[in-house]
């Protein structure tokens, strides 16, 4: 007598099986138009999406529970986990709906267990166009954000280095004495069918992380970037009162720009200290470029002067510009 075996699955018997597995997933809002695979555009903003998503009626299946981690919206449904993932977009909202845990970690004094967070993988180096694997992630506990960072060495074999460490926001933009450096320890890393699995050494205990890829490495830190700083037209210089002789840091003796088409006066002295209580003037040598903070420097003589000056360039803008004309009842820039 044969052994009945059953026939093995084709492209139709697994569509029909997700077929049958969505209605265990929540679905797109209506409304809402396919911008890429699992990723979707709304008119409405992302705090927006997380009520629609809340709300009695929603695309969600009977029994599900909604709770936010590491910066998504994780709907937790009776056959599984869902990340509602945010993107950027000029208007309204981009998520993608992605199923969960996306990161799962094992060790002492690092956030554990089972994590909803974007994960960002790339599978060769973008220089060399050789496979080489790296791996970045966010993590939120309480108040702390964590970053997991893991890179293969060269030669594409498995071995390389990680770390996942408390940051601040500012750790991760000060590439000249960064607080990560030499926090990162050996590491072993391995491909799986959906990210990556990696481990490395954190003080006396061993970090287990496996990952799944949600973003490449390089989309993930664009969409984590922050966003540029709002630039307030009141606080930018426009004009220079200074003199023609003496020392450089004291000749400037005055700066004006315009606020709500009114124009207005600072004497060096009140703008230096207004910079140093952290508020931020700035100079556009042309609408449009890139801004120049206004910082404050100690000449040759000791005293302070305000100092805007590009990388690599020698100039002191606030010096070089036009000269202020006067005017009968200056305001204040708020």
């Amino acid at each position: 007598m044969s052994v009945w075996t059953a026939p093995p699955l084709d492209a139709k018997a697994f569509a029909a099986i997700a077929a049958l597995g969505e209605p265990s997933r929540p679905q797109p809002l209506p409304g809402s138009r396919r911008a890429g695979e699992r990723v979707w555009r709304t008119a409405l903003g992302r705090d927006a999406v997380i009520k629609a998503y809340s709300k009695k009626g929603a695309p969600v299946p009977a029994g599900s529970t909604l709770v936010e981690q590491d910066g998504v919206l994780v709907v937790r449904a009776p056959f599984g986990d869902t990340c509602v993932m945010f993107g950027p977009a000029q208007t309204g909202a981009s998520y993608s709906l992605i199923p969960g845990p996306t990161l799962h970690v094992d060790g002492k004094g690092v956030p554990t267990g089972d994590r909803y967070g974007a994960c960002g993988i790339d599978d060769m180096n973008l220089n060399t166009g050789k496979p080489q694997i790296s791996v970045v992630a966010f993590l939120k506990e309480g108040d702390q954000q964590w970053l997991l960072w893991v890179s293969e060495n060269e030669d594409g074999k498995g071995k390389g280095m990680g770390l996942l460490e408390p940051v601040k926001p500012e750790d991760l933009h000060n590439q000249d004495n960064s607080p990560l450096e030499g926090k990162a320890k050996p590491a072993t890393i391995r491909r799986t069918a959906s990210g990556v699995e990696t481990s490395f050494k954190r003080g006396s205990s061993t970090i287990k992380v496996a990952a799944t890829r949600t973003h490449s490495m390089c989309a993930l830190l664009t969409t984590m970037a922050p966003a540029p700083e709002k630039l307030d037209p009141s606080h930018r210089l426009m004009c220079v009162t200074k003199t023609s002789s003496g020392p450089m840091d004291q000749r400037i003796q005055g700066v004006g720009g315009v606020t709500a088409g009114k124009p207005w006066r600072l004497d060096a002295a009140t703008l230096i200290a207004r910079i140093e209580a952290g508020e931020r003037f700035y100079v556009q040598e042309s609408d449009g470029e890139d801004p120049v903070f206004v910082t404050v420097d100690k000449g040759t003589s000791g005293t302070k002067y305000p100092l805007a000056k590009k990388s690599g360039d020698r100039r002191n803008l606030v010096g070089g510009l036009s000269k202020c004309r006067k005017v009968s009842k200056p305001v204040t820039p708020p």
